[in-house]
Parts: structure tokens; C-alpha cells; sequence
């Protein structure tokens, strides 16, 4: 529970932070694994700061190449704009799941909703 002192502004940061420090605990990450974050949005950029500062080797997909860049997400070590599945209401295909996560051997997925 938040004390009333707290400002809204920093209340309304609490439950999206705490989402991201829950998947990232529930993911139970080892040293030496890297991160692959589906979704660039507000979320997933946290979740690229935190693995990092956490020390893994963090790699950022989105299907918008305006969020799934260094200015809009710094931080990431490889970044891979662009569909990964089938959209149905899009009807667009790109690279499958499969076919990204080939390139990762060691690779924990976190999908983030936008």
C-alpha cells in the first residue's frame, strides 16, 4: 500500500515497474543467458534497463522500427526490428519466433505487451 504522501506522478510508475521486476524474477535469468524483449514499448524499455543492469546481453523486437532503435530504447545490445510472428489482424509474416531464437543459444524470452 502506498503512503498518502506519495505523488501521483510516482505512484503511477509503481505497477508497470513492478510487473518488470516480477517477469524478470519469474524468468529466473543465469549469468551467461541473454534476453530477448518482444515489445519496445514504455515495458519492455524497462525491461531492457534492468537486464542490463543486471549484466546480460539484452536484444530488443519490435515491429515498429521507430521503438526497436538506440535513441528509442538505449541500452540494448542488438536490436531486430520487425514482425518475429504472424499478425493475424495485420496479415503481415515475417521471421518466425523459431527463426530468431536460432540465432541465441542460450536465449530467455520475455514478451511485453505494448
Amino acid at each position: 500500500r502506498l503512503k498518502p504522501e506519495t505523488d501521483f506522478c510516482d505512484a503511477a510508475l509503481v505497477e508497470p515497474l513492478a510487473c518488470v521486476v516480477q517477469g524478470v524474477e519469474d524468468s529466473r535469468l543465469q549469468s551467461g543467458q541473454s534476453v530477448l524483449v518482444i515489445g519496445a514499448g514504455h515495458v519492455g524499455k524497462a525491461v531492457v534497463h534492468l537486464a542490463r543492469w543486471l549484466g546480460f546481453y539484452v536484444v530488443v523486437n519490435d515491429d515498429r522500427p521507430e521503438f526497436c532503435n538506440p535513441q528509442a530504447v538505449p541500452g540494448a545490445d542488438q536490436y531486430l526490428p520487425g514482425l518475429v510472428m504472424v499478425d493475424p489482424r495485420r496479415g503481415k509474416r515475417s521471421r518466425t519466433l523459431v527463426e530468431v531464437l536460432e540465432t541465441f543459444r542460450s536465449c530467455v524470452l520475455l514478451g511485453v505487451n505494448r
